[in-house]
């Protein structure tokens, strides 16, 4: 067992609500991590930018939260957590807002992750997120009920 006590291997989340600040752009809610860290500003800015292409973003960076769709904003928080280049990312129902487009999308750059070597843990209720794993835990009130490599 790997114990994870903070610093760079500190674990990411991706809240279900996104978590985002209203009244912050999509690039200053995907930089605040990254300067609270302390990673240079130009870093900073290079590794949000890139992060909010991945999530196809890239022209919103200037765009208030609120002036987005939640499926938007559920994108912007995707590219906050991979901006930071988690090792462990925690995902909570990263999925639901987005359509079919997006879902692949952002399924593609979470496995991207796992493949870096990081660690991705979700909680879905996507019958096709759950499929994109390479393990999932079946879960009935708060109970495992089945486990299944993929």
């Amino acid at each position: 067992m790997e114990v994870v006590t903070g610093g760079d291997a500190a674990p990411v989340l991706i809240p279900q609500g996104n978590g985002l600040a209203s009244v912050l752009t999509a690039e200053e809610n995907c930089l605040l991590p990254l300067v609270a860290r302390g990673l240079p500003a130009k870093q900073a800015r290079a590794r949000v930018r890139r992060a909010l292409a991945d999530v196809g973003l890239e022209e919103s960076a200037g765009h208030l939260i609120e002036e987005l769709s939640g499926g938007q904003q559920q994108r912007v928080a995707v590219a906050r957590a991979l901006a930071t280049e988690p090792v462990v990312l925690l995902a909570d129902e990263p999925t639901s807002e987005l359509d079919h487009t997006n879902r692949e999308r952002v399924l593609a750059l979470l496995r991207g992750v796992a493949e870096r070597g990081g660690t991705v843990v979700m909680a879905t209720h996507d019958p096709e997120a759950a499929l994109a794993a390479d393990d999932a835990l079946h879960l009935d009130a708060g109970q495992v009920v089945s486990a299944a490599d993929h």
